[in-house]
Order: C-alpha cells, then structure tokens, then sequence
C-alpha cells in the first residue's frame, strides 16, 4: 500500500509541464462541482461516497481514461495504441484524535490496441494521480504514480492500487468536505480526445431519448386510437343491379 504524503504540490518534470498544469487547472475547478451528481455511477465509473462523515472518494469523470495514439493529435480506431481506464475506485476512513486515514483502492482496466505490438514488448506504464482537496477545493496535496500492464498474456489486462492517506483535522466535522481525487495524468491533446467521445457519448444518448420519446407517444397515440368508440355506419344500398 502506497501512503500519499500531504505536502505541497507535487513538481512535475519540465517535459509534463504542460500537462500537469491542465490536468491541475481541471482538478481545482472540482471545487464547484455539486458531488451529489456523481453519486452512484458516473460516466460508466464506480464512484464511492461515503455517508458516515468520511472524506468523499472519486475518479474525475474528463480525467478516467488514458488514450494513447500514435499521433495523440490525430487519433483514429486503427492508429490506437492502448487505452486504459479507472473501473472503480472505493475508500474507506478511520479518525484519529487530530486525523483522518483513508484506505483508497482503484481499480484499472487496459486494452491493447492495434498498433500496440508494434513497438516490441506489449508493456506499458499509465500514469494517474492521487490529489487531496480542502473543504475551499484547494489541492492540498498531489503524487503521481504509474499503472503498469504487460499484455504479453493477452489484450486485456487489469491492475489494482491502494493507497493511504493521513489528513490532518482540525475540525473532525469538516471530514466529509475533503475529497480524495484520481485520474490519470493526461496531456493536452489526451485531455481533448476525452471530452470529444464524452460529448458524443452525450450527443447519443440524448439522440436515443428522442426516439424513444416519439416512440412512446406513438404508442399511446395508438393505444387511445384502438380504445375510441366506433363512429356511426352507414349503409348504401347496392345499385349495381
């Protein structure tokens, strides 16, 4: 089990530079998110809050896939690399006389794509992040760490982390307005790919409850069609003959 220190922010190399500052940018703008609609499941992931005063546990939505390309900037289903994603993340918390531990376990799932033999060995490292947020959504603290997936044994693969977290309280009643966040450290072009497929995702999802709306009044158009009362009957007499 990995501790999470609580201490300034974690420094991220020059190369990632940019790539932290994006991903940090998203994490503090969390301090306006309303939690309660992430409870249950968000996007597809398992996100776990708890309701005993703990602080709250989640995967950030925009931040729970990794995509990786051969061209980050021009992605296509052939040109996929891997791709690997949070399934789930659950916590729980013990108090102690001036602290709360947070037992933290994520889940992983990858996928190897079509383009990931190419380069030998099908063994990759995903890095995601574990950040600590004030009641005010400041990031108190943030480590980055890897997930690392061989696919010699086949194209998918999961991996499991847990982590502990040792927050200092000085109020035990402001417990429950920390949060322990994770997502995987992204770049900006991987950040991009995200949001573009949760868009689709949503410009589909709202497209198929349209149909199903016009279906549903269609059916109750001819459920009340079949239930009106027969009109009047006339009969012509036959002047044929």
């Amino acid at each position: 089990m990995k501790n999470l220190r609580l201490i300034a922010l974690t420094s991220c190399v020059a190369a990632l530079l940019s790539a932290c500052n994006t991903v940090d940018g998203l994490v503090e703008e969390l301090r306006f998110t309303d939690w309660g609609a992430f409870n249950g499941k968000a996007g597809g992931k398992s996100e776990n809050f708890l309701s005993d005063g703990c602080p709250q546990a989640a995967v950030v939505p925009e931040l729970a896939s990794f995509t990786d390309f051969t061209d980050n900037a021009r992605p296509t289903t052939n040109s996929m690399v891997s791709h690997a994603e949070m399934s789930s993340i659950t916590s729980q918390c013990q108090f102690g006389p001036q602290s709360v531990t947070v037992d933290v376990k994520l889940n992983f799932e990858g996928t190897l794509g079509p383009q990931g033999r190419s380069g030998g060995q099908p063994a990759f490292s995903y890095p995601f992040f574990v950040a600590v947020t004030s009641p005010t959504g400041t990031i108190l603290a943030k480590e980055i760490f890897a997930a690392d997936m061989s696919y010699n044994s086949g194209d998918q693969q999961s991996y499991q982390e847990s982590m502990r977290q040792i927050i200092p309280l000085p109020n035990k009643d402001l417990a429950g307005s920390y949060k322990v966040l994770a997502g995987f450290q992204l770049s900006p072009e991987q950040l991009g790919y995200n949001r573009a497929a949760a868009a689709a995702h949503a410009a589909a999802a709202k497209e198929r409850a349209r149909v199903q709306r016009e279906n549903d009044e269609a059916a109750k158009k001819l459920a009340a069609d079949k239930n009106a009362p027969p009109g009047e009957v006339v009969i012509v007499p036959d002047t044929t003959n």
